[in-house]
């Protein structure tokens, strides 16, 4: 059930509506970005389904990530409106050949898992957090290239009346002067994990002296 729900949300894309993100520079800096705006998809969504503001960053080890910024930010676990719902990026680099990578976060059937596919494949579930702030991060797979990024953001959920889709489907491109990078993923623009995607738990925030 969870395997052929993941397949069904990348299936289902493609009744998406397609609208064009903003994508506003950011500073390429240790820990420090603005991120870009996302245009007002034609598709309405829940708040907790639409994301405002998203980041992409480049850990220590070169791997891609991503922080995604709700209309409503998540306070502090996943919502728990609506039978099936997703949220999932694909990120791809100029001049990479590799099959295109999904990361993202779903819930079927009270069923709640991170996911990943690359290309047609299951790939092994990501890091997934929601941080204090109520925003998603999710780790990818991806090394960065130094280029341009192709971010598609993808949100969604079924309508229990109708048992149909609603959903929105956001390409941007980011130039290499706005992917930001950082030695602490996690704590990348000082916030912190307060629920782990992944595991379905709590984080303990962390210490302050």
């Amino acid at each position: 059930m969870r395997r052929q729900f993941s397949r069904l949300v990348l299936i289902g894309l493609s009744c998406a509506t397609l609208v064009t993100a903003g994508a506003a520079g950011a500073n390429a800096a240790e820990a420090a970005s603005t991120p870009a705006d996302v245009a007002s998809p034609a598709t309405t969504l829940p708040g907790q389904l639409t994301v405002d503001r998203y980041t992409v960053f480049a850990g220590p080890d070169g791997m891609l990530w991503v922080k995604l910024h709700m209309a409503t930010p998540w306070d502090p676990t996943p919502p728990a409106d609506w039978f099936s719902y997703y949220v999932q990026v694909m990120l791809t680099q100029q001049g990479d050949t590799a099959a295109p990578t999904w990361v993202g976060f779903q819930t079927h059937d009270g069923v709640p898992e991170t996911f990943a596919w690359v290309g047609p494949q299951r790939g092994p579930n990501p890091a997934g957090y929601i941080m204090n702030d109520g925003a998603l991060l999710f780790g990818t797979s991806i090394p960065y290239l130094g280029g341009a990024v192709e971010a598609t953001l993808d949100t969604g959920y079924m309508e229990t009346a109708t048992s149909q889709f609603q959903n929105s489907r956001v390409p941007a491109t980011l130039a290499p002067d706005a992917i930001a990078s950082s030695d602490d993923p996690i704590h990348f623009d000082d916030e912190y994990p307060a629920y782990d995607l992944t595991t379905g738990t709590p984080v303990d925030p962390p210490v302050v002296v």
